[in-house]
Formats: C-alpha cells, sequence, structure tokens
C-alpha cells in the first residue's frame, strides 16, 4: 500500500513540475530595427616607401637609413601626424645567368592623421625622396564613437516604439526584452585614387590632392521580446 501511495504522489507532482517549468515560453517575436547616418570622412592614411640599388649590400642599407632619418626629421615638425615604419626588406638582383649584379632594397612608412592640410603638405615634401604608393581615408576613432552613440541612441528610441505597437496591436499591455544584439559596423579605410609616382627627385612636387567624402555608419538591433499573458 506504501509502495502505490508513493507512486502515485510521484505520478501527481510530475504535472505540477511541467507547468512550472520556466523553459516554456509563448508569445516571443523578433524585432530588428537598422539606422544610419552619413559622416564626413576626416582621416587620411598614406603608405609611402624608401627604394634604393647599389653593387654593395651596405651601401643600400645606408642610403635607406639617411633616407628615413630625413623623414623622421621632416616629420617631427608635424605634431599633428602619426607615423610609422612598415616592412624593411634588401634583397640580391640577378641577371638572366642568376649572377648577382646589386643589392636592392625598400623600407615603407605609414602616415596618417586627422589633419588633412598639413597630412598633405607633408606628402608634397616628402615625395622629393619617397613615392607614394597608396593613400585611403576614413572615419577617425572620436568621430565614429560619438556617431554610433547617437545612433545607438535614436535606435533603442525606435526599437522601444515597434515594440510597444506590437504589444498594442496584440491587445497585450507590456512586453519584457529576452534577449538583444547591437551591431555597429567595422570601419574600413577605402582608397583613394592616386597614380604612384617614381622615385625621381624633382625640385618642386606638389602636395596630392584629395576629397575625402562621405561614409555611412550603421548601427542595427536584433531583439527578442516575450509579450505578457493576456488578461
Amino acid at each position: 500500500m506504501r509502495q502505490l501511495l508513493a507512486g502515485l504522489l510521484i505520478f501527481c507532482a510530475y504535472p505540477q513540475a511541467s507547468a512550472q517549468d520556466p523553459s516554456l515560453t509563448y508569445d516571443r517575436i523578433n524585432l530588428s530595427v537598422n539606422v544610419q547616418r552619413e559622416i564626413e570622412n576626416d582621416l587620411l592614411i598614406a603608405s609611402l616607401y624608401a627604394q634604393e640599388e647599389a653593387f654593395q649590400q651596405s651601401q643600400v642599407a645606408e642610403r635607406i637609413n639617411t633616407t628615413m632619418q630625413w623623414v623622421l626629421d621632416t616629420t617631427d615638425e608635424k605634431h599633428s601626424v602619426q607615423m610609422q615604419t612598415t616592412q624593411y626588406n634588401i634583397y640580391p638582383v640577378n641577371d638572366r645567368n642568376n649572377r648577382l649584379t646589386g643589392w636592392r632594397g625598400r623600407q615603407g612608412i605609414r602616415l596618417q592623421s586627422t589633419d588633412v592640410e598639413a597630412l598633405t603638405r607633408l606628402l608634397g615634401v616628402l615625395q622629393k625622396k619617397l613615392a607614394i604608393e597608396s593613400m585611403t581615408y576614413g572615419i577617425s576613432k572620436a568621430s565614429r564613437s560619438a556617431a554610433e552613440e547617437s545612433l545607438i541612441t535614436e535606435a533603442m528610441t525606435q526599437f522601444q516604439q515597434r515594440a510597444e505597437l506590437i504589444t498594442s496591436n496584440m491587445g497585450r499591455t507590456d512586453y519584457r526584452v529576452v534577449a538583444m544584439n547591437i551591431n555597429t559596423q567595422p570601419n574600413r579605410p577605402s582608397p583613394l585614387p592616386y597614380q604612384s609616382r617614381a622615385l625621381t627627385i624633382e625640385a618642386d612636387i606638389a602636395a596630392p590632392v584629395v576629397e575625402l567624402g562621405l561614409q555611412t555608419v550603421i548601427v542595427s538591433i536584433s531583439a527578442t521580446i516575450e509579450l505578457d499573458t493576456p488578461r
């Protein structure tokens, strides 16, 4: 008799636990919002390089080091321009018979600044001894952060309005957010059309003319809401 009673108690308790199972959900709705804004590009990035060729490897290294020291001294005068040296290679040059005829070396630098006018003037000076390999433009970290914060606020407002509209149309009085993802677009600098010039020393080389234009910043929100149970 005790065994039968225990079996009945277990059987009756099981449906009650199932009824309170928190994994059971009802009236969940997926909702997404996208907002975007055009922002002025305020960051210019330029890649340049020095290239030398000589019969001896040491001569190549000495010439490149001399040029790069001149670049460092020239760039230090522009406090608004950030500089970073990049790849540095020296390699042998062989003729058709695979005989060594000399050495060639190359070192690159990367310049970036939000002071576009100062950087373009500097590029005009550096082109006396360097070649411009590429130029790209983008949005500075500070400008992008400010734009994204503003767009997140705008997106959240739109999300709340739509969630309340859905709740009302479904005949409910309230909702709760189950999960939410807020995504922003990564900053990808875009190339500027520019034809690299040969390494020839000229008396006066004009600074490149650039127009940075606009870039679209996008913020998207995707979320799941759960409506309250009807009364």
